[in-house]
């Protein structure tokens, strides 16, 4: 006579246990692919507001050494480019204007405008920063002292070349403002960079001090 094989299964307890630490370990599992994608972003993010930072910076910088003086004004709009809209010591704007003159025909002749160079936040809702530049390669502009630094933006503004976008997604610290004038020759940097959108927004604020060769 034939025993009677023993067959062996998993009760509803068991399965219901083996289900529950199957739940657990794939939330725990998925938590941490989503926390490490987002400190992987972060990371990207992060680096990139540095990078952007540190090439803007660096460029402007090397604009400031080769000018012999700074204007600051509320916008590059045509209306605030004007004497009247200086914007003196102690006070903020969005557009500051780099500006190198040069004596000719020698060291005694009336001094000549040979570049402008001008850094603005435009209006949009990144208020992101472009640069312009203008470059007299004959200088035939009448000295500085007798045509003011905004006549001539002004009248060259269709000959700046295209502006070059430097820096998206800019802040201003400075009464709202990304600019402030320390005096003629110095300025700040005063303003936050952001990359991101809402809660993936990664920001950097600055504070940096920049001086023309004067």
């Amino acid at each position: 006579m034939q025993k009677k094989r023993k067959t062996t299964a998993f009760t509803l307890v068991e399965l219901m246990v083996a289900m529950a630490i199957l739940g657990i370990v794939g939330v725990a599992l998925t938590s941490f692919m989503i926390f490490s994608t987002q400190s992987m972003f972060w990371s990207i993010r992060k680096s990139m507001v540095t990078s952007d930072f540190r090439k803007f910076t660096s460029q402007i910088t090397q604009d400031a050494l080769n000018s012999s003086s700074v204007f600051l004004y509320d916008s590059f709009d045509q209306n605030d480019i004007d004497p009247g809209g200086r914007r003196f010591d102690g006070l903020s704007g969005d557009c500051i204007v780099l500006v190198k003159t040069t004596p000719l025909p020698n060291i005694n002749s009336p001094r000549f405008y040979e570049r402008i160079i001008v850094y603005s936040r435009d209006n949009n809702s990144d208020r992101s920063v472009f640069r312009r530049e203008r470059i007299f390669e004959n200088p035939n502009i009448p000295e500085t002292l007798t045509t003011p630094v905004e006549t001539v933006i002004n009248d060259e503004r269709g000959n700046f070349g295209a502006p070059r976008l430097m820096m998206e997604q800019t802040t201003g610290h400075s009464n709202n403002q990304f600019f402030y004038n320390v005096n003629d020759t110095t300025f700040m940097i005063h303003g936050e960079l952001t990359h991101g959108r809402n809660i993936e927004e990664i920001n950097n604020t600055y504070n940096l001090t920049i001086s023309t060769r004067g």
